[in-house]
């Protein structure tokens, strides 16, 4: 796999994600050019481990767009101000891509009142960020998309999305789970959730914020829809090996998608179609290298089709009403975040 021969990157990272890092460029034929991280004093100890220049200061990197791509492996809040996030999609115009393995922004009262939606240079500057690996846009997950007419009626839908801190936040894999649910159920009435984060030095269990910025742990979610069919889901960014989940139920019987295979089978229990994922023979095995490496593909390569952008405000607003709910023990609406926060913008 190789996203375009020799594609000047810049990285921005945390030091336990060097060799992840390493193997995505290996595999999606980058050239890192600098390397920097916001953990101070760090960032030369990181460019000398993946022997290339130090990055001391990504937005004055982004600025002077001296590289193709720009990949954001660790949360990092960049742009606070609606001036900077304005030009985001001038910055994309000049042939700058930047993709990130976490949410920007950090929360839906930041998207619908700093700009983020506001169209400039011929898009909105939401868009002109890529939020990578989309699950939705795997090749592990979009047969599911391809079979969806042949097994009609969903009654309801199962999701695990499990990793490790390194590979993406706990923050990550909630996005990306609401862009499966919206995006073969659409968008649920009501979503009940909890979080068991990591026990702090206090020996306690802390609570998500209001952000989706430092959110760690496990995550289990329970969204109901209005014609009563109904999702979960259990999300762990603290699970050590990187795996992905799906198991739809309904008239035709259970489909489920993994990383190893794909099985449908039939109320009866026949099974209908079985498809079995064989390893490549590349010596890179961990498939969160492959997920990013292959999402890298998508969004920089001329040949590959555009994909889809993520609906931010109805994903945002549920991904709101799931950290709400693990704080409040109560159902809450995505419908009712998005009434809250849409008049800021205004």
């Amino acid at each position: 796999m190789s996203t375009a021969p020799s594609l000047r990157t810049i990285v921005w990272l945390r030091p336990d994600q060097t060799r992840l890092i390493s193997d995505v460029a290996l595999l999606a034929g980058l050239t890192i050019t600098q390397a920097g991280t916001s953990e101070k004093g760090q960032s030369q100890a990181i460019a000398d481990d993946l022997k290339t220049e130090a990055c001391q200061d990504i937005r004055a990197a982004i600025a002077q767009a001296d590289a193709e791509l720009i990949l954001l492996a660790d949360q990092y809040d960049l742009w606070s101000e609606p001036a900077d996030i304005a030009t985001l999609p001038h910055a994309h115009a000049k042939g700058l891509t930047i993709a990130t393995l976490e949410p920007i922004p950090a929360n839906a009262l930041d998207l619908f009142s700093n700009g983020w939606l506001r169209i400039s240079a011929g898009k909105p500057p939401v868009d002109a960020i890529n939020f990578i690996p989309r699950d939705r846009l795997s090749k592990v997950i979009t047969p599911i998309f391809e079979m969806l007419e042949s097994f009609k009626t969903i009654r309801s839908l199962s999701i695990e999305l499990l990793g490790a801190p390194h590979q993406g936040s706990l923050a990550a894999r909630l996005l990306n789970a609401m862009d499966l649910i919206y995006s073969i159920m659409g968008e649920p009435e009501h979503i009940d959730a909890a979080c068991v984060s990591p026990i702090t030095a206090r020996g306690l269990h802390a609570l998500p914020g209001q952000s989706l910025r430092d959110l760690h742990g496990d995550l289990t979610i329970n969204a109901r829809f209005s014609d009563g069919r109904a999702a979960t889901c259990h999300l762990s960014d603290m699970a050590g090996a990187f795996s992905r989940r799906l198991t739809l139920l309904g008239d035709a019987g259970r489909l489920t998608l993994s990383d190893q295979d794909l099985l449908w089978i039939d109320p009866s229990g026949k099974t209908i179609e079985h498809q079995s994922h064989t390893p490549g023979s590349h010596t890179i095995t961990d498939r969160a290298v492959h997920a990013i490496a292959q999402a890298l593909s998508q969004v920089v390569s001329p040949s590959t089709s555009p994909a889809s952008p993520l609906n931010h405000e109805a994903l945002y607003s549920m991904c709101q009403a799931a950290l709400l709910s693990t704080r409040t023990g109560q159902c809450e609406s995505p419908d009712t975040i998005r009434r809250m926060a849409v008049p800021s913008s205004l």
